[in-house]
């Protein structure tokens, strides 16, 4: 529901991670204070009237947009007024039964943290069933009447639960309980936490904001939880040695250049990481878990500190206070040194020496591992500029004549310096690729507009006379065109900026205004997915002349959008074509540009033309998604995703 609202960026999904997390905690400090202070009658019965409050507090779609300028305050005061009291009473539940649970007459009532490990299978299952079962199966409206009536079943099986608990009263033994402790609890969940957000943004680097990407963290976070605490552990933990070894190897295999590995490769190496990481540390936290069991709410308490800071320092202070200063690997793998020193000088079992020996072997490898990076950057060019905000990572790089701007990983526009060049548009852009077919065949286009800036290459086509209104998410990405680019400089019309979500500011355009609109916003390597939909098509549609196109870049790794275009021109009776054409102008500028166009005429003859002349494809797309398409209440990534082919 927010992806759509606030441009689909990841920093979406780790703003709302932490502001879970922050409830998350609230809730187990009320939970403690309740249980120390409260006798079990008004104990329960609060409960139960808070939790029916928190259903009653439900808005009618669940989400009010606020704005107060920062992106960030405006997720969180969103989440704030529109699902906080829900979260808030619904996340004291973990401690709540556990707390119940020991007041039992039950045998085994005295190890209550099996609870906790059963509360995040069922997060797993939660999380893991969502993209794969959820989301295919139902729209958004669908889900929001679900979640509902699953909420309503969950009250009635706490009141079930509630009276099952003897005794009037909740019995507190006060006992002191040692800072350092609190500390190191807190310290353990820290640790996961911060690795877990750094995988997030990392993958997210290298593949583009797919919620499939960002939701996998968080199931190995919680795997490990579930197999981690149990008296007896469900997995073997001299694995983790094992696996620990041959990403060493294969990350020095890369580093060296004794080999490369692809992507998916990289990847899997990122949550291998996550998994060896958050699995010794959460187990180190049920090993040094409290043998008091009234200091059980503290122990949860101190881990959700943790975690809650560990989250909020690096989605918000670190890009904050570092900006581009710290790139998202470099943070990344900063967090695992960090561990990797935490997990040695913490462990009372290493001798002193042994981790003195250690120690200067962890500082070497991060050295090591600073300079091979830095001489991957210098294989690209000379950075030039770097830097990090809410909608993404950016970094530009001078090679010789070349400056190139990098969103992520991913190149988002290349432009030649030398005096001779500089005006011609280069790779996705260039003359030769599809979209130039566009601009030679179009005749004589007067008004156009454009979602998503880059570097301005398509500026470059801009005639005299013309108007031109691009649509930009990021001003940021604004301010990088006109001081390193100078593409909007070179272009014959001073064309018109609109700062905001580009499907949302155009939709407040007059229709049959245009005589061509292009969609060319990424994110990283992807194109978010509210920009896809049959609604957003079919704004674009109303927004251009009888006889206009709407042109949308889809050159990308990871998934098959032909496939949807063919799926959306066939749902909304429109003309297509697409066009996959390799531009090699020399060595240094050579890229796949893969674009598609819709036409609302049936006799279009720019889009004739494009099929017969210049060798557009209408038809032969490869595989269908037998049906699937994408709108604002319902998308299924799945079918389309180039690696299934």
């Amino acid at each position: 529901m927010l992806l759509p609202r606030f441009g689909g960026g990841f920093q979406i999904w780790t703003t709302s991670l932490s502001f879970f997390l922050v409830v998350l905690c609230l809730g187990y400090l009320y939970s403690h204070y309740i249980s120390k202070h409260f006798t079990l009658k008004y104990y329960r019965l609060l409960h139960l009237l808070f939790l029916l409050l928190g259903l009653i507090s439900f808005s009618s779609d669940g989400i009010w947009i606020h704005s107060f300028g920062s992106e960030f305050l405006n997720v969180l005061s969103t989440l704030l007024l529109s699902i906080a009291p829900t979260f808030f009473w619904l996340s004291t539940n973990g401690t709540m039964f556990q707390a119940w649970y020991i007041r039992t007459d039950h045998s085994d009532a005295a190890h209550p943290y099996f609870l906790y490990s059963a509360s995040n299978v069922g997060s797993f299952l939660g999380l893991l069933s969502y993209p794969f079962v959820v989301e295919p199966l139902f729209n958004l409206e669908t889900q929001w009447i679900i979640w509902k009536s699953l909420y309503g079943l969950m009250i009635a099986f706490s009141l079930l639960s509630a009276f099952q608990v003897r005794g009037q009263k909740l019995k507190y033994q006060k006992e002191a309980v040692s800072i350092k402790w609190l500390f190191l609890w807190g310290l353990l969940g820290f640790f996961c936490n911060a690795l877990m957000i750094t995988t997030t943004e990392v993958v997210s680097l290298d593949l583009g904001n797919l919620p499939v990407l960002w939701i996998i963290p968080i199931i190995i976070y919680l795997a490990t939880l579930i197999l981690s605490f149990k008296r007896k552990p469900w997995y073997p933990m001299f694995l983790n040695r094992i696996l620990l070894a041959l990403i060493i190897l294969f990350e020095l295999g890369d580093s060296f250049g004794a080999a490369k590995y692809s992507w998916l490769f990289k990847v899997l190496e990122y949550y291998c990481l996550l998994f060896l990481g958050c699995m010794y540390f959460h187990r180190w936290l049920y090993q040094n878990r409290p043998q008091n069991k009234e200091l059980m709410t503290l122990y949860y308490i101190s881990i959700s500190v943790g975690g809650a800071l560990g989250c909020v320092v690096v989605s918000f202070f670190i890009p904050l206070f570092a900006g581009g200063h710290i790139s998202l690997q470099a943070e990344h793998w900063g967090v695992i040194i960090l561990m990797l020193f935490g997990a040695l000088f913490l462990n009372a079992e290493i001798s002193r020496r042994k981790k003195q020996v250690l120690g200067i072997s962890f500082s070497l490898l991060l050295v090591l591992g600073s300079a091979f990076h830095i001489g991957r950057d210098e294989k690209i060019g000379k950075r030039i500029f770097s830097t990090r905000n809410f909608y993404g990572s950016y970094s530009i790089f001078d090679d010789k004549n070349s400056r190139t701007l990098f969103s992520g990983n991913t190149i988002h526009g290349q432009q030649d310096m030398s005096p001779e060049m500089s005006h011609i548009p280069l790779r996705y852009y260039h003359y030769k690729s599809p979209i130039g077919d566009v601009f030679n065949l179009l005749h004589d286009p007067q008004n156009i507009a454009v979602i998503g800036l880059g570097i301005g290459s398509l500026l470059e086509y801009a005639q005299a006379r013309q108007h031109w209104t691009i649509y930009e998410l990021d001003p940021e990405v604004i301010n990088i065109a006109q001081k390193y680019f100078s593409h909007i400089e070179h272009a014959k019309v001073k064309p018109h900026f609109v700062v905001g979500d580009g499907r949302v500011s155009l939709q407040k355009e007059n229709n049959d205004q245009f005589d061509l609109v292009i969609v060319d916003a990424f994110s990283s390597d992807y194109i978010p997915f509210h920009l896809l939909t049959k609604e957003a098509v079919a704004m674009y549609m109303g927004k251009v002349k009888s006889d206009g196109l709407v042109a949308i870049h889809i050159s990308n790794r990871i998934v098959a959008l032909d496939r949807l275009i063919f799926e959306i021109g066939k749902t909304l009776k429109l003309d297509h074509a697409c066009k996959l054409r390799r531009v090699a102008i020399n060595e240094n500028y050579s890229s796949e540009s893969h674009w598609c166009v819709f036409s609302k005429a049936s006799q279009n003859q720019l889009l004739t033309k494009l099929l017969e002349d210049v060798g557009w494809e209408k038809d032969n797309v490869g595989k269908r998604a037998d049906g699937f398409i994408w709108s604002d209440s319902y998308v299924n990534l799945f079918p389309y995703l180039k690696v299934l082919e």
